[in-house]
């Protein structure tokens, strides 16, 4: 359950973002759905361990918010990377063809 909440966690607002902005100019498109996707990856990878860390009662330091994937799965990074990865070919894809 945690790996598919976090793939549409990491896939969900972005994509969404992208059907939205579809019929926009490229620019438009490209710059709202990468700048979601950084939000998202910003939010999951960064917030995510400080709040977490603060739940427990700890002040974070930079070593929690770089150890916090290390401990949940070998998944960690992989969703978020993933992520990137498959929104931005999604955004090259469709802003070349839009081009032609």
């Amino acid at each position: 359950m945690y790996l598919f909440l976090s793939f549409l966690f990491y896939f969900g607002p972005a994509l969404l973002v992208f059907l939205l902005t579809r019929k926009q100019p490229v620019r438009k498109m490209v710059a709202w759905t990468m700048g979601t996707e950084a939000l998202v990856l910003f939010l999951g990878l960064v917030v995510s361990p400080v709040l977490q860390s603060l739940s427990w009662g700890t002040f974070p330091t930079l070593v929690d918010i770089f150890c916090f994937w290390g401990g949940e799965s070998v998944m960690g990074l992989f969703v978020p990377a993933l992520g990137l990865v498959v929104v931005t070919s999604l955004v090259a894809i469709t802003s070349q063809r839009k081009d032609r």
